[in-house]
């Protein structure tokens, strides 16, 4: 007889594990070296990345110097950008005495740390889902995280946010892992703690994962005192390690914790004045993985605790208390979302692995779950071109350097910042100190160096610490030949322009707007075409996405003096 030919059977378990950290990887890459440090602006377009570098240069592993002197949030993230730090410049074929080249390759090197802890969120999300559901739930659930907008834009940024949802995604992991039938070993109570203090140690918002470990104690009846301790153990240890200037320097320690306590509840300038913090976060969250993701996703939820799956309630641990710590914030970057990104996923692919198991015209649930991704798919897309390509000030000042003429001039209505148009190299420093200077008097010194037309401008008076945004005098005594603002400029002024209900400070900032736009409507012409009458329809597109969104997808508008 002939022997019977037997096929084998894909292994999906091992396999798409694999294939969801090779496309998050890869959607990484696109983009990969946006706004970087160039000839055109020696420091990164990302306005925390030269911030984050500086104080990563304070730790020297090599020599036992683990305190940045920084602790705004933790140390991990910094420690691992050293190292990588010191890899560029012995691999990148640049010494260190080309300041901004250098600093770019480090910047580089760090985004490649965040690319990597993105791909492997989404093989943890899987192996969360898979166990809560099934194979085909988990790989929906990757794909979700593999494919969101905000979270593969924030990938490429040399930041601290990937690690620490990363890392949070690795201690709910092995929480869940408690609620195994079999009697868990003291290793998955350790490793669940130390998860969870790592990422504490990366971002200190981590240190509520410990309610994951607690309530899958819970769940499961295993409140094990001893188990309870190892998990305690290990989170102080992760804390520590991630933070070490905890033991090291409590005092310097302290006085950056509670500054940035006190941040979170002052505000961010007009950036999120007058907005309701919870409402904002679910915009937010459509951002991160979309608007039928985030229903299907909160469906999902719902319905496996209606249906008994007590396994849900150590993500929820987390994740409730989490939105009602961020959404009462006064500061409320869309990033502040991303740890929630691992519930949603998980209640997506819960949903869509029920769909398959019940079969028949179930089954349609998953298409429509396959478009729901496909949406996703499309505007992390969107993103990633966007990325890849120009950006917007360096066209800007392409632009105007064409068509400028000898001894034209172009007026900046700010601090030359992370937004501001290129017209001189150093036009992106940061606001930390330079030269025994202020950053940003240091960036103001610099701008007086420029030679190439159009030369920039900034009213500054007399008192330099008088200088305020939007102020009349750069128009009626300095006249540039034109005016540029970006997104970041305009969005909160102009989007707060129709409010008749602010105090007196953020009322201040909105009426030199006004005033300032009023005239420059009067002696300037648009270049850019503007929409409706208000101002806040006027630059709708300053605020048509959150700010750390808008970093990578600015509108510049230029406007250009009607007489000599």
């Amino acid at each position: 007889m002939e022997p019977v030919e037997t096929r084998r059977a894909i292994p999906w378990d091992r396999l798409v594990p694999v294939l969801l950290f090779v496309l998050a990887l890869g959607i990484s890459w696109i983009g990969l070296r946006w706004g970087l440090p160039s000839d055109l602006h020696h420091q990164s377009y990302h306005p925390d990345e030269e911030v984050i570098f500086r104080y990563s240069r304070e730790i020297d592993l090599s020599k036992g110097d683990l305190t940045p002197g920084f602790y705004n949030y933790g140390t991990l993230y910094l420690a691992l950008l050293r190292v990588a730090g010191d890899m560029a410049a012995t691999y990148g074929g640049v010494e260190e005495g080309a300041p901004w080249k250098w600093v770019g390759n480090t910047h580089f090197a760090g985004r490649i740390l965040s690319a990597l802890c993105f791909a492997g969120l989404a093989v943890v999300v899987f192996f969360i889902t898979r166990r809560l559901s099934g194979t085909l739930g988990g790989a929906f659930a990757g794909l979700i995280v593999a494919l969101s907008p905000a979270l593969a834009v924030h990938s490429r940024f040399q930041t601290t946010d990937l690690l620490a949802v990363f890392l949070l995604a690795m201690g709910s992991l092995y929480a869940l892992k408690l609620t195994d039938e079999e009697e868990p070993s003291l290793k998955i109570w350790a490793l669940a703690g130390l998860f969870v203090g790592l990422s504490a140690g990366t971002k200190y918002t981590g240190v509520l994962g410990v309610l994951t470990i607690l309530v899958a104690a819970i769940v499961a009846k295993r409140l094990s005192p001893k188990g309870l301790l190892v998990a305690g153990l290990g989170t102080l240890v992760g804390f520590i390690v991630g933070t070490p200037g905890f033991l090291l320097e409590p005092a310097a320690f302290m006085r950056d914790f509670k500054y940035e306590m006190w941040h979170t509840s002052a505000g961010h300038g007009l950036v999120f004045e007058g907005m309701n913090g919870f409402g904002y976060h679910l915009v937010n969250l459509i951002l991160v993985v979309g608007l039928f993701v985030l229903f299907i996703g909160l469906a999902g939820v719902g319905g496996a605790l209606f249906k008994g799956e007590k396994r849900f309630w150590p993500l929820l641990a987390f994740a409730i208390p989490y939105f009602l710590l961020i959404g009462r914030a006064e500061v409320l970057f869309l990033r502040y979302t991303f740890p929630l990104a691992i519930l949603i996923a998980v209640g997506f692919g819960w949903v869509m692995q029920q769909f398959h198991e019940r079969g028949g015209w179930m089954r349609v649930g998953v298409v429509i779950g396959i478009l729901a991704v496909a949406r996703s798919a499309g505007m992390s897309l969107d993103f990633a071109t966007r990325m890849a390509s120009p950006d917007a000030r360096d066209v800007a000042v392409a632009r105007l350097r064409q068509e400028a003429k000898p001894g034209d001039t172009v007026g900046l209505v700010s601090d030359p910042w992370f937004w501001s148009p290129p017209f001189f190299p150093d036009s992106t420093i940061s606001r930390m100190p330079m030269g025994g200077l202020p950053g940003a008097m240091y960036g103001l010194e610099k701008m007086a160096e420029a030679t190439v037309p159009p030369i920039p401008k900034r009213f500054v008076p007399e008192n330099p610490n008088e200088r305020y945004d939007w102020d009349l005098n750069l128009l009626s005594e300095i006249r540039p030949t034109y005016v540029v603002f970006t997104s970041f400029e305009v969005g909160p002024v102009a989007r707060l322009s129709t409010r008749t209900d602010l105090v007196e400070v953020p009322k201040l900032l909105v009426d030199r707007f006004k005033a300032f736009h009023e005239v420059l409507e009067r002696d300037y012409q648009s270049l850019t075409p503007l929409q409706g009458n208000s101002l806040a329809e006027k630059y709708a597109a300053a605020s048509a996405f959150p700010e750390d969104l808008t970093y990578v997808k600015p509108e510049v508008w230029i406007w250009r003096r009607k007489t000599p």
